[in-house]
């Protein structure tokens, strides 16, 4: 089991080396106002960076620039950061750690916001880890968070402090934004954006907008139907004339597949969890015996995969898993009447595929060996096969 669990943790990290994050056009500007353009290693920030590496030409070797040196940077089209001495309040959201203080606890800090709407009025994002802080400024005011705060009352009951609603209200005053669009906003990245284009283009300013509507669809279920074609061997320790190959044993596969999209990271990586049902039989003759093999089992593949998107369309993408199994009336069967049972080993899949307009794929896996006869300390096996997988996204 050890040996499964390195062997897993060595091909994620091998997954992390292949998938390296590519070096995108974009520009920096440092203290002295001076503006350099250059490649940037988009890495799809989940948190706020409060460092960046940087390549002068493909060639060059990287080279990496602070937050004490750097007043903002960007990469063309997609992001743009700039840095700011802000009070911020770091009270948790998480409501064992909840304070009973309703207003704001600010401390002063230097950090890179994120510029989620730039115009008369720009929208900011901070995120650290279970952090997510808004700001504001517009032509007349500096950079201030949006207040949002989650306390204790003195009744021991969830209260919650939306002086941003009326922060919004003050300063973005537009024919076009109504009170009640106010009062019904959320505090999160897609309701904010919205309010804030509406704004700016109220005021024909023409915005420029980073804030790109999160994917929604960060869940999806497919069916997976597919063929498997495996090997199993089969040897008596105590007996080595007593053995059995079968080679090539056609297997259907059919299940569904659930994946959950992680929202950074340019939505590459993502977890999939795959309930399925696997079946074959075949038998041989051996010089003593018939063995016939009945193999029935659930299986539960849980894993990780990553993308590389070719263009809009098309993808490529490994996946890596640990396959739990659970044999259903399954065994090895002996002419002369003795049965083994077949029992549940996890064992590792590592496949590849190919995703086209995010709902048909195909992919191509394979299952490394391991033992079904665990519980019969004179004989051994070998289980592993090749499977072909065609997949159809429902949503």
């Amino acid at each position: 089991m050890k040996r499964i669990y390195t062997c897993l943790l060595l091909m994620v990290l091998s997954f992390n080396g292949i998938a390296q994050i590519r070096f995108e056009p974009g520009y920096f500007i440092d203290n002295h106002g001076q503006r350099t353009d250059c490649l940037i290693k988009n890495v799809d920030w989940k948190n706020n960076p409060v460092s960046f590496f940087y390549k002068t030409s493909e060639e060059a070797a990287p080279l990496r620039e602070v937050i004490d040196s750097v007043m903002e940077f960007g990469i063309n089209g997609t992001s743009k950061y700039i840095r700011a001495a802000v009070d911020i309040d770091r009270s948790s959201e998480v409501i064992n750690d909840l304070s009973p203080v309703r207003n704001p606890v600010y401390s002063r800090e230097v950090l890179f916001l994120k510029v989620l709407v730039d115009g008369k009025a720009d929208l900011y994002i901070y995120e650290d880890i279970n952090l997510v802080r808004y700001f504001l400024s517009t032509e007349t005011s500096a950079i201030r968070q949006l207040i949002f705060k989650s306390f204790i009352t003195p009744e021991l009951k969830l209260g919650v402090n939306n002086d941003f609603r009326q922060q919004l209200w003050v300063n973005l005053k537009c024919e076009r934004i109504s009170m009640s669009d106010v009062e019904q906003i959320e505090y999160d990245k897609n309701s904010l954006v919205d309010l804030f284009e509406k704004y700016n283009n109220c005021n024909a300013s023409h915005p420029v907008s980073f804030g790109h509507k999160e994917k929604k669809d960060l869940f999806n279920l497919s069916v997976r139907p597919g063929v498997c074609f495996s090997t199993i061997s089969i040897l008596n320790n105590s007996n080595t004339r007593q053995k059995a190959n079968f080679n090539n044993i056609p297997g259907l596969i059919t299940g569904l597949e659930a994946e959950f999209v992680m929202p950074f990271l340019k939505n590459k990586w993502s977890f999939i969890l795959e309930p399925g049902f696997l079946f074959l039989n075949t038998g041989t003759e051996s010089k003593n015996d018939r063995i016939d093999v009945e193999y029935k089992s659930l299986e539960l593949p849980i894993g990780i995969r990553h993308y590389f998107f070719l263009n809009e369309k098309a993808m490529i993408f490994l996946n890596v898993s640990l396959n739990i199994n659970a044999p259903i009336k399954s065994g090895v069967y002996f002419d002369s009447g003795t049965i083994f049972k077949i029992e549940s080993t996890p064992n590792l899949l590592l496949g590849a595929g190919f995703k086209y307009n995010s709902r048909y794929s195909i992919e191509v896996r394979y299952r490394f060996n391991r033992n079904i006869l665990t519980n019969y300390i004179y004989w051994h096996s070998d289980y592993k096969s090749f499977s072909v997988i065609l997949g159809y996204t429902i949503f």
